[in-house]
């Protein structure tokens, strides 16, 4: 028998606290952003950049700025558009 993965948005599955450990320092919540959004940051860089390479590099310094601006994101914004 095939076991079932449900998967929910991580707003329900505990994004608040993954960014509060996140801007307190913690790498493995960080390591969680990165696992969760990376696919979605580099579909849109992907819009903006021909070849591939330049999509992927662009897409990795979204998430060395992220480390940096992290601490201002707004908790009553989604955290989604405003990564975008």
């Amino acid at each position: 028998m095939a076991t079932q993965f449900i998967t929910m948005p991580m707003e329900q599955a505990g994004l608040p606290s993954i960014l509060q450990r996140a801007t307190q320092g913690c790498p493995e919540a960080f390591s969680e952003l990165y696992a969760s959004h990376y696919r979605y940051v580099l579909w849109i860089c992907r819009r903006y950049f021909w070849r591939p390479e330049d999509a992927e590099d662009a897409a990795a310094e979204v998430f060395v700025k992220l480390h940096r601006v992290l601490g201002s994101h707004d908790a009553s914004q989604a955290f989604r558009p405003w990564l975008a």
